[in-house]
């Protein structure tokens, strides 16, 4: 292959599939590649946080906060 999982190549497939349909890298869509990152629950918790944030961006009407150990959460 390519050196690259398969995951990875499958997200950019995608993520080019989407951009050819009219989707704006970094307007309503994101794609990350954490190069050595595993795929479970200590390694999204590091990820969510961005995600939160770029789903639902400060004047978006959805109010988060952060706690005292730096996790977003989402205040309803």
């Amino acid at each position: 292959g390519n050196g690259v999982t398969d995951a990875i190549d499958d997200l950019r497939l995608l993520r080019d599939a989407m951009v050819s349909v009219g989707y704006a890298l970094g307007v309503d869509l994101i794609s990350f590649e954490d190069e050595g990152a595993v795929h479970n629950e200590g390694a999204w918790s590091q990820r969510l946080p961005d995600i939160l944030r770029f789903l639902f961006p400060a004047g978006s009407g959805v109010k988060t906060e952060e706690s005292s150990v730096g996790q977003l959460k989402r205040a309803w």
